[in-house]
């Protein structure tokens, strides 16, 4: 573990977010004790926890994000429903931001998950009067938990999963919700969409976003082109 992160914490976390924050590590010690401290902090129930849950998962994924974009872009301004100054255009590009980062089409479903986890956040992170609920929070965390693990997972943890998943004959939607979380890196859609055992697995990705986009075509310089894969 990293110096910010206790034995108790470590003890708590399952074997999947033992592995990302394993990973985590790897690309900075401080998002992994925040992915830590989250992780503990959703375990909790007074009120005061609900306000640093949501900033432990706000500036969590504004961590991941930069890292995966290279950039330093400042992703402070993060959409707030509850404010009016947040514009249609703000909240888009903070989807943009996020899609770029997983190299997903914006209308994708874990591009949509990822930023309604950040919405939740935002607009809990401060004080109000009358309390905020934790529940909303605590399920934004472990999403974006999950959809972490899906990004940064050892590859091939995440490749035994998603072969497991691809060989059942009739999948469900929560297998296919498991499979969009999976399906983040471009080398496991590849894997995946070689090896699906089931026609079934079609509609339901399609309602999930994963044919919002048809990829572009790759153009040769004797300008004849060939399609890329899904």
């Amino acid at each position: 573990s990293s110096a910010g992160t206790s034995s108790s914490e470590m003890a708590n976390l399952s074997a999947r977010e033992i592995e990302t924050h394993r990973e985590l590590l790897r690309v900075d010690s401080q998002l992994a004790d925040l992915y830590a401290a989250g992780h503990e902090l959703a375990r909790q129930s007074a009120s005061a926890h609900v306000y640093l849950l949501a900033h432990a998962g706000r500036e969590l994924s504004r961590g991941v994000i930069r890292a995966l974009s290279g950039t330093d872009d400042d992703l402070s301004r993060d959409p707030k429903p509850e404010d009016d100054s947040c514009t249609v255009s703000t909240q888009e590009r903070n989807r943009y931001r996020i899609a770029k980062a997983l190299e997903l089409p914006e209308a994708h479903s874990t591009v949509a998950l990822w930023f309604d986890a950040v919405r939740v956040f935002s607009s809990h992170a401060h004080y109000r009067a009358n309390g905020r609920e934790m529940e909303g929070v605590r399920t934004a965390f472990l999403q974006l938990s999950e959809l972490l693990y899906g990004r940064l997972a050892p590859f091939f943890d995440a490749s035994a999963e998603l072969a497991r998943l691809s060989g059942l004959s009739e999948p469900t939607r929560e297998d296919a919700a498991e499979v969009s979380r999976l399906l983040i890196r471009p080398q496991l859609r590849r894997q995946f969409f070689a090896s699906a055992n089931s026609p079934l697995w079609i509609p339901m990705l399609e309602e999930l976003g994963h044919f919002a986009r048809v990829p572009d075509r790759l153009i040769e310089p004797d300008l004849s082109w060939r399609m890329q894969a899904w």
